[in-house]
């Protein structure tokens, strides 16, 4: 909870008023769609077994959120860690998701943030199909 609590605190508006947890969320995110330049150079070293696993590790994940976020169902009573990566601290975020208790307000912070997720996998997949082509 604290994590979240650090990363969706924002200066207020002009009038002194906070806005909403989800708009602070919201903003908290931005930014982190996109895959990191340095974690591209890291997957530059891989061999192309390992590239090609990698995309379809990240291929199978990306269906995965897509899918819940599509059924429009309930969200999970808890988010898998192991699905989330590390980057731009994916894996703080939703372990920060758990933590906060069941509500209305924890399933649309968890809709938001998962849709920035599968952006930034969407990214983290198309940065590793380029590196793999241009080999």
């Amino acid at each position: 909870m604290r994590f979240l609590v650090q990363l969706t605190t924002v200066v207020g508006s002009a009038d002194g008023a906070l806005p909403s947890s989800l708009a602070r969320l919201s903003f908290a995110l931005t930014g982190r769609d996109c895959f990191p330049e340095a974690r591209i150079r890291e997957f530059q070293e891989l061999p192309d077994g390992e590239l090609e696993a990698a995309i379809e590790n990240t291929r199978a994940v990306r269906a995965i959120f897509e899918r819940q976020l599509r059924t429009g169902s309930k969200m999970w009573r808890r988010l898998e860690l192991a699905l989330f990566s590390c980057d731009h601290d994916w894996r703080r975020i939703a372990e920060a998701l758990n933590d906060l208790k069941a509500s209305m307000e924890r399933s649309a912070l968890t809709k938001v943030a998962l849709g920035c997720y599968v952006a930034y996998l969407r990214s983290r997949e198309h940065s590793l199909l380029e590196l793999l082509r241009r080999r």
